[in-house]
């Protein structure tokens, strides 16, 4: 049996969270509603959002139709070091996400993110299979 079930420690978002999350947003500074620690409190159940702190990231997960599904996930720079963290990052997530015969699905908030988002995907070349979904126009690309 494979080990990649226990590669992310997925749960609930409590209170306690504020501190770590709020750091990881920061490092990041992504714009948008989904990266503020009072908008992921206050949504966590309308999708059965479940979060986890792995590495330097602070990784949100929701469901649709039993679909799981990342906000681009947060608490590096998007420099040459962090581009290797992200590279690492997709993927464990892809393996993870494979190990429940799904498909890695990414979302990115606004056209403000595009290009980071292409940025990082471009440099993932075992990653063909990855779609990504904008939340905004809720179209999948």
């Amino acid at each position: 049996e494979s080990n990649v079930c226990l590669m992310f420690d997925f749960r609930k978002i409590s209170f306690e969270d504020k501190e770590w999350i709020t750091k990881c947003l920061a490092v990041s500074d992504f714009r948008g509603a989904e990266y503020c620690f009072a908008n992921n409190m206050a949504w966590q159940r309308l999708n059965d959002t479940v979060i986890t702190h792995h590495g330097d990231f602070y990784i949100s997960c929701s469901f649709e139709d039993g679909q799981p599904y990342f906000t681009f996930p947060a608490g590096v720079k998007i420099d040459v070091e962090g581009k290797e963290k992200y590279i690492r990052l997709f993927d464990e997530l892809k393996e993870y996400v494979s190990a429940q015969g799904k498909p890695l699905m990414v979302i990115k908030s606004s056209a403000s993110m595009i290009g980071t988002v292409q940025t990082i995907f471009t440099m993932l070349p075992t990653l063909s299979s990855l779609k990504a979904k904008s939340i905004t126009a809720n179209v999948t690309t």
